[in-house]
């Protein structure tokens, strides 16, 4: 079952929809297998969503899957999903939404809560999230050299060159990527991690580089800081503030002090671009301003429940529309973190995003509570990648995106069951002193030579 769960995570990761995937001019050479997760099926679902759910009604009756995961997780997601139920019904029934319009809105988020108890069912062990981490990072390997081939031997023949290579959801696999990389090198510190973590980054970073997309490098620096934040005090923290943040400062002040957008200053563009007067040149930037300001509109009438599901806000101008391409323009902005509250009101929104505050909760609990370098792994990485991911959900409709569902459901299942693991919450009917004698299997301990002092 463990495997099935790692050939499903790397399927997803790497699947290619047709006229979706880099920008409908080019295939892989495996295309039509990658083709067939993603075939809807006449219930209104895709075959890897069927299969998925088929294999969470058989693990959940396999021994051990309901023990040893902390139920305020499981407790939180049905709290989630019920707010979506209600909500739902609020906006459907009582307000007359369209019906279609939430499949959409909703389909993928609740694909991922169920992706997340299956991997909870299944996974349960450093030794588990250690291989999954490895499959993710596989999956982003491969997309970046796909991006790398398609760039050198298909994109640079075009006049002009597309204005990116793959897709713009990418950017969370690749940033994902290069935080396990980092955060393994940073726990383990032997030459072969940090060696690994610069040369990964290295062809990750060039991928993120082609395909173009600026909340990626804004997403990238924001996990990396969450990483130097959870990251304990200690000689190698020193280290790291000697030598490298004097020079990220020193980069940041030159990039940004005079105005450099290029070559090794690129990655610098995203920041300038996404706010203040840079961003007011920005076409991209001024169009999502106007966006937000009339999602921002329709909260103010409502600012508890809202309409519900199914409904359009009323856009500030129409000169920057896209529902010749898109149908579903004035019911699923662009920023979809700003969509859930303007649907469904302060209150809507906290009981549908209640799961993200108690998984970084249980994650930072199963990082201090750790005493092995891969459990720290596993844990500071979870709680990154959710960061990047909210920030996808605010940037560009990472809401209503299939391809983030295997790192969000990854960090649910991480936080679900090291928390636990590790003694930093206590399984249910034992007191948190009992929780660290319930630990499972050995850790991971080929990989451990270089554990922290």
């Amino acid at each position: 079952m463990r495997r099935a769960a790692y050939i499903l995570i790397f399927l997803e990761l790497i699947q290619e929809r047709n006229g979706d995937m880099f920008l409908g001019l080019w295939d892989t050479f495996i295309h039509t297998l990658l083709g067939i997760p993603n075939i809807a099926l006449p219930i209104k679902v895709r075959l890897i969503d069927f299969i998925v759910i088929c294999l969470l009604l058989v693990a959940r009756g396999r021994p051990g899957a309901q023990k040893m995961r902390a139920k305020p997780m499981d407790k939180a997601m049905f709290a989630s999903l019920a707010t979506i139920v209600v909500t739902e019904i609020w906006g459907i029934v009582i307000n007359g939404g369209n019906f279609k319009v939430t499949f959409v809105q909703l389909r993928p988020f609740i694909i991922m809560q169920v992706t997340a108890f299956f991997l909870i069912a299944v996974l349960r062990t450093p030794r588990d999230f250690h291989g999954l981490g490895k499959v993710i990072l596989a999956a982003a390997f491969w997309r970046a050299l796909m991006c790398l081939w398609f760039y050198l031997f298909v994109a640079r023949q075009m006049d002009p060159i597309p204005p990116y290579m793959t897709t713009h959801f990418d950017s969370v696999t690749f940033v994902v990527g290069i935080l396990i990389l980092c955060s393994y090198a940073l726990e383990f510190r032997t030459g072969k991690a940090i060696l690994a973590a610069f040369l990964g980054s290295a062809v990750l970073l060039v991928a993120i580089q082609l395909n173009n997309r600026r909340l990626a490098f804004i997403s990238l620096f924001a996990g990396l800081a969450v990483l130097y934040a959870l990251f304990p005090s200690n000689r190698a923290k020193r280290t790291l503030n000697r030598y490298i943040v004097p020079t990220v400062g020193l980069y940041l002040a030159i990039g940004l002090g005079t105005g450099a957008t290029k070559g090794p200053f690129k990655p610098l563009a995203a920041i300038s671009t996404s706010g203040g007067a840079a961003a007011a040149q920005d076409s991209s930037a001024r169009a999502r301003d106007m966006e937000n300001m009339g999602v921002i509109l329709l909260l103010t009438k409502s600012p508890l429940l809202s309409t519900g599901w199914g409904h359009e806000y009323t856009p500030v101008t129409r000169a920057y529309t896209v529902e010749e391409g898109f149908a579903e323009t004035w019911s699923i902005p662009h920023n979809n973190m700003l969509m859930i509250v303007c649907f469904n009101g302060m209150l809507g929104f906290m009981g549908i995003w209640i799961i993200f505050p108690v998984c970084v909760f249980f994650n930072a609990r199963a990082y201090r509570a750790a005493s092995a370098p891969i459990e720290r792994v596993a844990a500071a990485t979870s709680i990154a990648a959710l960061v990047v991911y909210w920030n996808q959900v605010f940037g560009d409709m990472g809401f209503i995106n299939y391809d983030n569902i295997p790192i969000v459901a990854s960090a649910i299942a991480v936080c679900s069951r090291l928390s636990v693991y590790t003694g930093g919450w206590p399984e249910k009917g034992k007191s948190m002193s009992a929780a660290p004698a319930q630990r499972g299997p050995a850790k991971v301990t080929a990989a451990q030579p270089g554990a922290p002092a």
